[in-house]
């Protein structure tokens, strides 16, 4: 009965973090991006226990490496701000994936 319960959780789990992803291209000179959930098509959350992860999926030209480290991701109910070691740099760009996953 456990492991059934267990694994109905899991699945809701995963079927929520699946909704709550999306990818992002911020300006090559921005060491910061914000990413609203209205502007994604999403609610707002209920409240602030979240996380959420970032990690580049996708790069043009020759960034520096600095620009791949993320130095802090927080957010609010309807939106969350990602701030970068180093701007991509002209005639650059990152393309950031992320997934907000709530906590249980």
């Amino acid at each position: 009965m456990f492991r059934q319960v267990r694994t109905s959780l899991e699945r809701i789990q995963y079927l929520f973090n699946s909704a709550y992803s999306g990818e992002h291209t911020p300006p090559n000179t921005a060491t910061v991006f914000t990413v609203s959930y209205f502007a994604e098509g999403l609610e707002e959350q209920e409240d602030t226990n979240y996380s959420v992860f970032v990690n580049a999926v996708d790069f043009a030209g020759s960034p520096p490496r600095e620009a791949f480290i993320i130095k802090i991701a927080a957010g609010d109910i309807d939106h969350f701000d990602v701030e970068m070691a180093a701007a991509a740099g002209a005639g650059n760009s990152i393309t950031w994936g992320w997934q907000l996953v709530r906590f249980v």
